[in-house]
């Protein structure tokens, strides 16, 4: 590969045991640069579609990956990389990280979190993973107060992953819900999700009832349904906050369109090509609605 170093199955169908795990891709980190396709280097770790990652049950334990590559993981649980499983307490820390056409035959393609799980994202990318939930994450848990240090996530781009189901496909990018006392997530980019299946929900996010900062850009996103269609973008539930949708007013992202292209196609119903909010939208800014 031209941009890491690809390591074949090296670390597959793992039960932690223990309390701390660091998988350090040991490569350049090469600053972040929205003008540079391909703005680190990374360790690549490759599953070839035959095995999943990670599994953790222990309570409390911490788990920090850093410059590395996973792709074409594949389970038949939660979770193709990481599924954070009963391990109540337990903190999944990804920086700098590529998460690349993973799958989940159940839910969060890459990365399923449950039982009082926190996740700290930075400077990450999921693209091409698909599950029935959460196409790339899903996380259905308590979010303890420190889980809001750094956002949750941050500078986190989410590109082509989906949702699929022969019932409730939600969340082609994202499935969140659970409770909170922070705010959980700032600056993401959501771009060609989509959620498909008897009835879909949140081509790029659903957002149940948790709270989620600011949103820069929302590009084709899209839900299609054979009876219910809501939220092309973002289904946004009862209880549920979403702080803001705009442009970050910084010269990375300057002139960026904010929502292009995103709808709901529902076989009886479609609602809400960009958002279905049955919740909080505290603040809409777009040159392109």
């Amino acid at each position: 590969s031209s941009d890491g170093i690809v390591l074949l199955l090296v670390l597959n169908n793992i039960t932690s045991n223990t309390t701390n795990i660091y998988i350090d891709g040991k490569r350049q980190i090469i600053p972040w640069d929205e003008s540079n396709p391909a703005p680190y280097n990374y360790s690549i770790i490759d599953y070839q579609g035959n095995y999943s990652g990670f599994q953790v049950t222990n309570p409390s334990t911490y788990v920090e990956a850093t410059s590395i590559q996973f792709m074409n993981a594949s389970s038949d649980e939660n979770g193709g990389v990481f599924n954070i499983a009963n391990g109540r307490n337990s903190t999944l820390v990804a920086n700098y990280m590529k998460f690349v056409d993973n799958h989940s035959d159940k839910y969060g393609g890459a990365i399923a979190i449950t039982e009082d799980g926190n996740m700290h994202l930075a400077y990450t990318r999921f693209e091409g993973n698909t599950a029935q939930k959460g196409g790339a994450i899903y996380k259905d848990a308590t979010i303890r107060s420190s889980d809001s240090i750094g956002g949750g996530w941050s500078d986190v781009k989410f590109l082509n992953n989906g949702a699929i189901s022969s019932t409730d496909a939600e969340g082609g990018a994202f499935y969140i819900s659970g409770s909170s006392s922070g705010i959980y997530g700032w600056g993401s980019e959501f771009a060609n999700n989509y959620a498909i299946g008897n009835n879909a929900r949140g081509g790029a996010l659903y957002n149940k009832n948790m709270t989620v900062g600011q949103i820069y850009a929302l590009h084709g996103n899209y839900v299609q349904a054979t009876n219910i269609a809501e939220g092309g973008a973002i289904y946004n539930g009862e209880g549920a906050t979403i702080n803001s949708i705009s442009y970050l007013n910084d010269e990375e992202r300057r002139g960026w369109v904010l929502t292009t292209g995103n709808y709901a196609t529902g076989g009886n119903v479609a609602r809400g090509g960009l958002i279905y909010n049955a919740g909080t939208v505290d603040n809409i800014t777009s040159n392109s609605l």
